[in-house]
């Protein structure tokens, strides 16, 4: 009897807790998309920003020359096409 009912607190313990391991690990793979999301998005940003310089400056290519090119150039490097669009303007179809 005593074993029968050291088991059952067992799994009732083990079930109680399972939610709240679930919510952990939500909110850790959230948090890590987020962060993931960032770096990427923040990657694109800065060589936009450099290439853009580069391009127009020393190339005299125009701004939407350049862009094009800077987002061809972004989608080589598996950059995801969400931050391609958020920091050229430029949707993937139009390339």
């Amino acid at each position: 009897m005593g074993l029968q009912v050291f088991n059952n607190f067992k799994i009732v313990s083990w079930t109680k807790r399972l939610p709240v391991q679930i919510l952990c690990l939500k909110a850790y793979r959230d948090l890590k998309n987020s962060l993931d999301w960032a770096k990427e998005k923040g990657f694109a940003e800065g060589y936009v920003e450099i290439r853009l310089k580069i391009l127009m400056l020393e190339y005299g290519k125009t701004r939407e020359e350049a862009l094009v090119k800077i987002a061809k150039e972004l989608l080589e490097k598996n950059v995801s096409t969400q931050a391609i669009y958020m920091t050229t303007g430029i949707s993937v179809e139009d390339i």
